[in-house]
């Protein structure tokens, strides 16, 4: 078994998504994400993420 972890603390999720768009391609069986808990927070709204496709 091989695995990865790629973690970021304290970011949001706009942050989090252009984080993970930036890795290198890989290939794999399963991600776990969690994300949203700095948006709230932070008081976010869905509105001014402009996620865009992410959604």
């Amino acid at each position: 078994m091989k695995w990865t972890l790629k973690a970021k603390t304290g970011v949001t999720t706009k942050k989090t998504l252009e984080y993970l768009e930036a890795l290198a391609p890989d290939v794999f069986d399963v991600a776990v994400t969690s994300l949203g808990v700095n948006d709230v927070i932070a008081d976010i709204s869905p509105a001014i993420l402009n996620l865009g496709n992410h959604v």
